[in-house]
């Protein structure tokens, strides 16, 4: 099965199971599909001095070419004694079996390698809701994704990055809001740090919310910076979340209306389908509270109890397209 397809600066990709157990990424080209494969990755603490991408790494006559670097601890910007990073190096290319211990990059860099590297790899299954968006400038965008099998990932058409978080589940449905990375995680909501979406740990920046009932889904509504909105959805509930990092707070809006997963669409206002019918969740003034009305009562008989598998949103046609089970589809 595929799990996902996303596009990237016009490639698509697409992510599929490749046996029971393993998960495969691939890139569409004019001969066909071709594999795009995945790195190593090795665990590191003690960064004291900045190890940059396309450094090499070195350690006990063992080197690497480094792919990414993966803060998840630390300052992420300025290594230093004080607040040494840690987290995951991303390598290519490494000419054997790192150990333990302090290593180097031919940058200058320094940290300290907790064991051997791994190869990446994804578990099968799952289904992915994979969103575009750039934290660092530059032509510099990247496709970040959840499946509910697999940690966080981000992906720049070549390197892939896992992002784990401590939590007992794994991530299910993401959203990019006010520059934070969020993700669910059943019926948690926590984000990641502001512009690093690394970074999962409270002296960072992250946090969490309770949503109290299982995420269906979560969108990111445009307004000003100071009025924009997420709206949350679960089965039967729906909330919002407001503020910014220093005063985000969670805020119900109907503990009786919510959204079926995979159906919530931005198509001016909110859209996605309860069990009454396609709901439109419309923000109020100033984005204040939210107003959930059904839009379907026209066709009533045809628009309730329905199961859904997909929804999207066609930006030329400017039409909400909902997909069923049983090859059904549903527009607007």
């Amino acid at each position: 099965p595929v799990r996902g397809a996303a596009l990237l600066y016009g490639v698509l990709y697409a992510w599929r199971d490749f046996d029971a157990l393993t998960q495969k990424v691939y890139k569409a080209t004019p001969t066909g599909w071709q594999e795009v494969p995945l790195l190593q990755r090795i665990a590191f603490t003690g960064g004291t001095a900045l190890i940059s991408e396309g450094e090499t790494l070195s350690r006990g006559g063992v080197t690497a070419t480094v792919r990414r670097v993966v803060v998840q601890g630390g300052d992420p910007d300025a290594w230093s004694g004080g607040t040494p990073a840690s987290g995951w190096l991303i390598i290519s290319g490494a000419s054997g079996t790192f150990t333990a211990g302090a290593a180097t990059s031919s940058g200058g860099g320094a940290c300290t390698l907790s064991g051997a590297q791994s190869q990446i790899q994804l578990a099968a299954g799952g289904r992915w809701e994979l969103k575009l968006y750039n934290f660092y400038g530059g032509e510099t965008k990247r496709i970040y994704g959840a499946d509910g099998v697999n940690d966080l990932i981000e992906f720049d058409g070549t390197v892939l990055v896992l992002i784990p978080v401590p939590m007992p589940v794994k991530p299910t449905f993401i959203e990019i809001h006010k520059s934070h990375l969020w993700a669910s995680f059943a019926t948690s909501i926590q984000r990641s740090a502001i512009n690093y979406p690394y970074a999962w740990t409270v002296i960072l920046g992250s946090a969490e919310l309770a949503m109290g009932d299982k995420v269906t889904g979560m969108k990111s509504v445009a307004g000003s910076e100071t009025e924009a909105a997420m709206l949350v959805s679960s089965t039967n509930s729906s909330a919002a979340i407001y503020g910014d990092s220093a005063s985000f707070r969670l805020a119900g809006l109907s503990t009786e209306v919510g959204a079926a997963p995979y159906t919530l669409q931005e198509i001016g206002k909110v859209v996605g389908l309860d069990t009454a019918g396609v709901r439109d969740f419309t923000p109020t003034q100033a984005f204040g509270n939210f107003r959930a009305q059904t839009i379907t009562d026209h066709i009533r008989s045809k628009a309730t109890n329905l199961v859904a598998r997909a929804s999207v949103l066609s930006k030329r046609t400017g039409r909400y397209r909902l997909f069923l089970t049983g090859g059904v589809m549903l527009t607007g």
